[in-house]
Protein backbone atom coordinates (compact mmCIF):
# COMPACT_ATOMS: atom_id res chain seq x y z
CA UNK A 1 0.00 0.00 0.00
CA UNK A 2 3.19 2.41 -0.41
CA UNK A 3 2.56 3.61 -3.48
CA UNK A 4 -0.68 5.09 -2.96
CA UNK A 5 -0.36 8.69 -2.23
CA UNK A 6 -1.43 9.91 0.66
CA UNK A 7 -2.49 12.82 -0.59
CA UNK A 8 -4.92 12.02 -2.58
CA UNK A 9 -8.90 12.49 -1.68
CA UNK A 10 -10.03 10.47 0.44
CA UNK A 11 -12.30 8.87 -1.56
CA UNK A 12 -9.81 8.14 -4.23
CA UNK A 13 -7.53 7.15 -1.74
CA UNK A 14 -9.92 4.53 -0.13
CA UNK A 15 -10.99 2.87 -3.64
CA UNK A 16 -7.16 2.98 -4.54
CA UNK A 17 -6.26 1.26 -1.00
CA UNK A 18 -8.85 -1.34 -1.30
CA UNK A 19 -8.20 -2.42 -5.08
CA UNK A 20 -4.96 -3.11 -3.74
CA UNK A 21 -5.90 -5.06 -1.04
CA UNK A 22 -7.73 -6.30 -3.22
CA UNK A 23 -5.01 -8.54 -5.28
CA UNK A 24 -4.40 -10.42 -2.53
CA UNK A 25 -7.68 -11.63 -1.97
CA UNK A 26 -8.08 -9.31 0.81
CA UNK A 27 -11.73 -8.60 -0.16
CA UNK A 28 -15.72 -9.33 0.07
CA UNK A 29 -17.05 -12.02 -2.82
CA UNK A 30 -19.71 -9.88 -3.77
CA UNK A 31 -21.99 -6.62 -3.19
CA UNK A 32 -24.12 -8.83 -1.29
CA UNK A 33 -21.25 -9.38 1.35
CA UNK A 34 -20.52 -5.54 1.40
CA UNK A 35 -24.23 -4.85 2.22
CA UNK A 36 -24.08 -6.96 5.08
CA UNK A 37 -20.74 -5.35 6.30
CA UNK A 38 -22.01 -1.69 5.85
CA UNK A 39 -25.08 -3.12 7.91
CA UNK A 40 -23.11 -4.02 10.48
CA UNK A 41 -20.80 -1.07 10.53
CA UNK A 42 -23.96 1.21 10.70
CA UNK A 43 -25.14 -0.90 14.27
CA UNK A 44 -21.54 -0.17 15.40
CA UNK A 45 -22.11 3.92 14.68
CA UNK A 46 -25.55 3.15 16.16
CA UNK A 47 -23.83 2.29 19.56
CA UNK A 48 -21.25 4.60 19.11
CA UNK A 49 -23.80 6.81 18.96
CA UNK A 50 -25.34 6.33 22.08
CA UNK A 51 -22.37 7.90 23.63
CA UNK A 52 -21.63 11.56 22.72
CA UNK A 53 -18.56 12.23 24.72
CA UNK A 54 -16.98 9.61 22.40
CA UNK A 55 -15.92 11.15 19.37
CA UNK A 56 -13.22 9.36 18.58
CA UNK A 57 -15.28 6.31 18.54
CA UNK A 58 -18.17 8.01 16.50
CA UNK A 59 -15.59 9.19 14.43
CA UNK A 60 -14.02 6.13 13.70
CA UNK A 61 -17.19 3.95 13.23
CA UNK A 62 -18.77 6.71 10.71
CA UNK A 63 -15.38 6.37 8.93
CA UNK A 64 -16.10 2.84 8.65
CA UNK A 65 -19.19 3.30 7.25
CA UNK A 66 -17.73 5.73 4.68
CA UNK A 67 -14.68 3.42 4.03
CA UNK A 68 -17.21 0.52 3.35
CA UNK A 69 -19.64 2.48 1.30
CA UNK A 70 -16.43 2.94 -1.17
CA UNK A 71 -16.05 -0.56 -0.97
CA UNK A 72 -19.74 -1.15 -2.22
CA UNK A 73 -19.34 1.40 -4.95
CA UNK A 74 -16.15 -0.83 -6.53
CA UNK A 75 -18.53 -3.86 -6.30
CA UNK A 76 -20.44 -2.46 -8.18
CA UNK A 77 -18.01 -1.12 -10.45
CA UNK A 78 -19.38 2.75 -9.86
CA UNK A 79 -16.53 5.06 -9.16
CA UNK A 80 -17.63 6.97 -6.10
CA UNK A 81 -16.55 10.59 -6.66
CA UNK A 82 -19.26 10.56 -9.87
CA UNK A 83 -21.58 8.90 -7.42
CA UNK A 84 -20.88 11.29 -4.86
CA UNK A 85 -20.81 14.64 -7.69
CA UNK A 86 -24.65 13.07 -8.98
CA UNK A 87 -25.63 13.30 -5.52
CA UNK A 88 -24.28 15.97 -4.94
CA UNK A 89 -26.18 17.71 -7.78
CA UNK A 90 -29.07 15.90 -7.27
CA UNK A 91 -29.41 17.42 -3.82
CA UNK A 92 -28.39 20.86 -5.00
CA UNK A 93 -31.49 21.07 -7.87
CA UNK A 94 -33.96 20.00 -4.89
CA UNK A 95 -32.71 22.24 -2.24
CA UNK A 96 -32.84 24.85 -4.99
CA UNK A 97 -36.27 24.57 -6.18
CA UNK A 98 -36.81 24.48 -2.27
CA UNK A 99 -35.47 28.19 -1.83
CA UNK A 100 -37.61 29.37 -4.62
CA UNK A 101 -40.43 28.50 -3.39
CA UNK A 102 -39.91 29.53 -0.16
CA UNK A 103 -38.74 32.69 -1.70
CA UNK A 104 -41.69 33.25 -3.95
CA UNK A 105 -44.03 33.16 -0.52
CA UNK A 106 -42.26 35.60 1.80
CA UNK A 107 -45.52 35.85 3.53
CA UNK A 108 -43.98 32.89 5.92
CA UNK A 109 -40.98 33.62 7.75
CA UNK A 110 -40.90 30.62 9.52
CA UNK A 111 -40.54 27.42 7.77
CA UNK A 112 -42.10 24.04 9.56
CA UNK A 113 -40.36 21.09 9.26
CA UNK A 114 -43.70 19.53 7.92
CA UNK A 115 -43.76 22.59 5.15
CA UNK A 116 -40.08 21.92 3.88
CA UNK A 117 -40.86 18.24 3.40
CA UNK A 118 -43.82 19.15 1.51
CA UNK A 119 -41.52 21.24 -0.72
CA UNK A 120 -38.92 18.34 -0.51
CA UNK A 121 -41.04 16.08 -2.29
CA UNK A 122 -42.52 18.34 -5.32
CA UNK A 123 -38.63 18.83 -5.67
CA UNK A 124 -37.96 15.00 -5.88
CA UNK A 125 -40.99 14.42 -7.84
CA UNK A 126 -39.64 17.09 -10.73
Amino acid sequence: LDDVPNNLPPLLKSLKIQKKASLLNFDWDNYKNVLDKIDEEISELKIALKNPNQLSSIEDELGDVMFTIVSLSRHLNLNPDKVLEKSIRKFKNRFLYLEKKIYDNTKNKKFDKKYLEILWKEAKSI
